[in-house]
């Protein structure tokens, strides 16, 4: 049975999302078990043992036992923006057909357009999230050890720097993409200052 590891910072952020009493919080938590699910359902194919479980500011985690070929990994982090992106067609679809229904507006919508982000978000080229993950495994399937981690490297740090551009540009012209600039910063910050520390 594999453990579940919860941050501090993960239930500070939980506990804030509670607070403000968002309607958004139920389909969200949805979104990310759909998305979690995924990789534990392509884990279970694969006969890949899960170790740990974690939740943490920057998203959720799953830990698995030993090493895995690059194949498995690049299957397995592709499953869990394979179901996201899934969930978001059915509901997205579901949400036109019915959108007289209540349920619709207060659940398909979100829940289908949130899935979509954390889709998009998730395949960005960075290290610690799926699409890091997927890419770094491609380019270790087809290039020398070496030049596949600078390779990898170098797109995650311009695509974490963009999307702190991009949050910038939100909130400067758009009013908006606090959410955002925390995230990218977050994220620089665990992936380039604490490696340098």
């Amino acid at each position: 049975m594999p453990r579940v590891k919860i941050s501090s910072t993960f239930l500070i952020w939980a506990g804030f999302l509670i607070f403000l009493k968002s309607k958004y919080i139920l389909p969200l938590a949805c979104a990310v078990v759909l998305h979690e699910l995924g990789h534990v359902l392509c884990a279970c194919v694969l006969r890949i043992k899960i170790k740990c479980f974690s939740l943490s500011l920057l998203g959720a985690r799953l830990e698995i036992c030993g090493d895995i070929s690059y194949a498995d990994e690049l299957l397995l982090a592709l499953s869990g923006p394979f179901f996201g992106f899934l969930g978001f067609a059915l509901c997205f679809y579901a949400s036109l057909e019915e959108k007289e229904m209540a349920f619709c507006s207060e659940f398909l919508l979100p829940f289908s357009l949130i899935s979509l982000s954390l889709t998009l978000i998730n395949l960005l080229p960075v290290k610690t999230l799926d699409g890091g993950r997927a890419f770094s495994s491609l380019l270790h399937l087809l290039l020398p050890l070496r030049l596949a981690d600078a390779i990898a490297s170098f797109f995650g740090f311009v695509s974490v720097f963009f999307l702190w551009l991009f949050s910038v540009y939100c909130i400067l012209k758009l009013s908006g993409g606090l959410a955002m600039l925390v995230f990218s910063s977050l994220l620089f910050a665990k992936l380039y200052i604490a490696n340098e520390k």
